[in-house]
């Protein structure tokens, strides 16, 4: 029978409350103490700075990181300081020249710095190695033409040779002649991203050469400088060299402009770079282009700073710290979706403080390692404890393997049980109950079945101080216990307490309860012995009919009513910790069980306790809610409050929807919106339950 409509009106009040309850999620796990939460931060904090240090001190996400940065930057506007004149393709065919730019006939040049400075150019600078002599009058000419404008400027290059596991710098530069009327400049090594230094032989980049003919240009302190690039080739405005050469109109247009001279050939030319742009374009820069790029970024103040190494470090170890209480606190899913919005933060964080203050750090140390090996690690460390709490026995019993290699045999009474050697060498002493086997174990203890010396069978839990890391947890298990034993044989609904102990020589107490009745429905057979809880039957039969569903609430809400009217509260009530005795569903796992008025705590099972926290009896009212809502629906709880889409034929739809909405109100993430009392709860329950 088709339940859309129902299921339809609960999705976006599940999206809502989800929401509400992952953000106010005050651990993302069971925690048994707030401590427990900040050792587990500082630890996963620690590891994933360790991590991203090592990735900042070697440099492996530098190029990336400064690469990227280019992908959100649009390309400047025309810049008005330069020009650039292109030795390309068309020229190399139009003036008859070779595909060598340092092979062309150097009268060209010549003309060239004619023209330009006629028309009126600030400076012609040649991205050219001119160091070889050719044609002796061509290079004259062009030595004479470079001496009358007194504004040129030419390529050397600057390379490093290992010597005996020495590095020495040596210099290309231009011949003589030339040298003397032009001071030269290195070119730029784009690999590095960085603008070039001086390894001290003298030798400035041809950028600040170019620059040191102005007066006012201030920024040309020797620290570590990064390009900042204005956009992928072409962007810098160009004219090809055959147009300057023969047309004068073009030449006058580069007045008062600083022209850059250099190669960009398609086919065959050798000075081509990788720039930013190159990772997506898949094109290179000419060489020329990043000489222009350096000299802009010096006259306009641009270039790029890499952040101080110390503000670097501090901020990868802050920022390790911060993500791991952020994504801890959150839910799986939340904190997924809260990892991709916060990498894409710091990626546009850097982008805008590079373009805006040009200043940069490597962010994806922070965007591509520290932020999903923080959800990774936790990731890990909520599997590993959701595995410890599925071994974690209920206060009754938890199921376990049958025994095996059973040799020796225990008598009790006229009843003969077969005993687990390997399971009996570990076993606590209970004075008067023969230990037969452990049926559970957790983080803090284990139940074992025990037999009586009058036969009968009984459910002993063992609480060890020594797997507590401090006394009050280990106290506030015996606190439960000491609140609950009194009044345990007085309500049919709660497991009863038999006997208390403490063997402070072994360091632990125990006490035993009755047992659970056996999943199989049978008599118990210790061999194979495992408890029938309400999680045991919903994993067995699905979701429960409406009707038994019903009976169950009045039940649990009669029981939870007596245990807040004596003045307590359970604190984790969930389907592993209802059994069934007799058939009669029954609250177990006393462990959390507190006075009522304590203060708020966090302790509880993930998905079943409210945002607000436990420590009060509408917490109590809300795990309950959880908890048939799981009985009636069959769904995991993290799936509330999402409906099957059909019921079965036999199921009152109606009292289903009405059941559902009691559950609804129950659940709700404010208290206020809750039932008050659980008295409230059970009578609508209770009217339900009588329907005609």
């Amino acid at each position: 029978m088709p339940l859309y409509s129902l299921r339809h009106a609960q999705l976006l009040s599940r999206f809502g409350k989800s929401l509400a309850k992952a953000v106010t999620w005050p651990m993302g796990d069971r925690m048994y103490h707030h401590r427990s939460a900040w050792k587990r931060d500082l630890r996963i904090g620690a590891f994933v700075a360790v991590v991203a240090l090592c990735f900042l001190i070697t440099g492996l996400a530098d190029i990336l990181s400064y690469d990227l940065l280019f992908a959100a930057k649009p390309p400047t506007e025309a810049a008005e300081e330069i020009a650039i004149v292109y030795i390309d393709d068309e020229s190399h065919r139009v003036l008859g020249q070779e595909y060598r730019p340092d092979s062309w006939d150097r009268k060209l040049h010549a003309q060239l710095i004619e023209k330009l400075t006629r028309s009126g150019a600030r400076a012609v600078v040649f991205d050219i190695l001119f160091d070889q002599t050719t044609n002796k009058e061509a290079d004259r000419e062009l030595v004479e033409a470079a001496r009358i404008s007194g504004k040129v400027i030419v390529a050397g290059v600057v390379l490093a040779k290992r010597m005996s596991g020495t590095t020495i710098w040596e210099s290309q530069r231009p011949f003589e002649e030339l040298e003397e009327v032009a001071p030269w400049g290195a070119v730029e090594s784009p690999e590095t991203r960085r603008h070039y230094r001086d390894p001290n032989v003298g030798a400035p980049s041809l950028a600040a050469r170019t620059a040191e003919l102005f007066p006012g240009i201030t920024n040309l302190a020797p620290h570590e400088r990064w390009l900042n690039y204005y956009g992928p080739a072409g962007t810098l405005p160009w004219r090809s060299y055959h147009e300057v050469l023969k047309d004068d109109a073009v030449a006058a247009a580069l007045s008062n402009k600083v022209v850059f001279v250099g190669e960009n050939v398609r086919i065959g030319g050798a000075d081509k770079q990788p720039s930013p742009y190159t990772l997506w374009t898949g094109v290179s820069s000419p060489g020329v282009d990043i000489n222009a790029t350096a000299y802009l970024n010096i006259v306009r103040q641009e270039a790029l700073m890499r952040l101080p190494v110390i503000a670097e470090i501090s901020l990868v170890i802050v920022s390790a710290l911060l993500l791991s209480m952020l994504l801890g606190r959150l839910l799986p899913i939340l904190s997924t979706v809260v990892s991709v919005l916060l990498a894409a933060l710091v990626f546009a964080a850097t982008c805008f403080i590079a373009h805006k203050f040009h200043y940069w750090f490597p962010w994806l140390v922070v965007s591509g390692v520290e932020v999903p090996c923080a959800l990774v690690s936790l990731f890990i460390l909520r599997a590993q404890q959701a595995t410890t709490e599925m071994s974690r026995p209920s206060a009754a019993t938890s199921t376990a393997s049958p025994v095996v290699n059973a040799t020796p045999a225990a008598s009790a009474g006229n009843r003969t049980v077969v005993i687990d050697d390997a399971n009996l060498a570990d076993a606590p002493v209970i004075p008067d109950y023969t230990m037969i086997r452990n049926i559970g174990s957790g983080a803090f203890g284990e139940v074992w079945l025990a037999q009586s010396i009058i036969g009968g069978y009984r459910a002993v839990k063992i609480v060890h101080r020594s797997r507590f890391n401090e006394d009050r947890p280990f106290d506030r298990e015996f606190e439960g216990m000491q609140h609950f034993e009194p009044i345990s044989r007085r309500h049919p609904g709660l497991v009863q307490i038999l006997h208390v102990g403490r063997n402070r020589e072994r360091g632990y107490f125990f006490y035993v309860m009755e047992l659970a009745d056996d999943v199989q429905n049978t008599a118990i057979a210790p061999q194979t012995y495992e408890a029938r809880t309400l999680s045991a039957e919903i994993s067995k039969r699905g979701a429960l009919p409406v009707g038994e569903c019903v009976q169950l609430a009045v039940q649990l809400t009669e029981a939870l009513g007596f245990l807040h009217g004596e003045g307590l509260i359970h604190r984790d009530i969930k389907p592993a910790n209802i059994i069934y005795s007799d058939g009669r569903p029954k609250f177990a796992d006393i462990g959390l069980v507190t006075q009522i008025g304590n203060d708020r705590t966090w302790v509880g099972t993930q998905g079943y306790f409210p945002p607000e926290g436990t420590g009060t009896a509408l917490a109590d009212i809300y795990s309950l809610g959880k908890t048939l809502y799981r009985a009636c629906t069959g769904l995991a709880v993290d799936r509330f409050p999402e409906l099957p889409t059909t019921l079965p034929e036999t199921e009152d739809v109606q009292v289903f929807q009405r059941l559902n909405r009691i559950i609804i109100k129950t659940c709700e993430s404010d208290p206020a919106k809750r039932y008050q009392t659980v008295l409230e709860l059970q009578n609508e329950l209770k009217a339900l339950a009588a329907k005609p």
